[in-house]
């Protein structure tokens, strides 16, 4: 072999190599893609299924509230279970007070009534977060004064 046709197989080696190169960053790029998109849906199932159990976090914790001491020894067992579990999945209710600064990036405001300015007058529902990430705003009734000072 000569000079030049070593250095055509040298060139030829290294665009086979390049190629090789080519399709190796490719595979890595689509098996990338594919890892991102599995934990996106595998992130979005477990929020709708928390989602769909947040009529029965508020069920529980509304009957904790309403029944007799008697019937809440029944129910406060299983309460408890179930808020554990949904805790220990990423669930956390929002603290959320009557008197309590209005924040928009929590809460969403229903309505406006007369009332201590940009304060909670009630709350309508619960807000949660899901892995530190908002995952329901708190509904809640805000109140407004006006120029004056007077409530409106």
């Amino acid at each position: 072999m000569n000079e030049e046709e070593i250095q055509a197989k040298i060139e030829e080696a290294t665009k086979w190599k390049a190629t090789a190169a080519f399709y190796d960053n490719k595979y890595k790029e689509a098996e990338k893609q594919w890892s991102e998109e599995k934990n996106y849906f595998k992130q979005k199932t477990e929020v709708d299924s928390v989602k769909e159990f947040l009529p029965l976090y508020e069920d529980f914790s509304n009957a904790l509230n309403s029944v007799s001491e008697e019937e809440k020894k029944i129910i406060e067992p299983l309460a408890k279970k179930f808020f554990t579990v949904m805790k220990n999945k990423g669930l956390v209710e929002l603290s959320v007070q009557k008197g309590d600064e209005f924040d928009s990036n929590l809460m969403d405001a229903l309505r406006i009534v007369d009332g201590e300015d940009n304060k909670v007058v009630e709350i309508v529902s619960k807000g949660f977060l899901f892995k530190e990430k908002l995952l329901r705003p708190a509904q809640v009734i805000v109140g407004k004064q006006n120029n004056k000072g007077e409530m409106k």
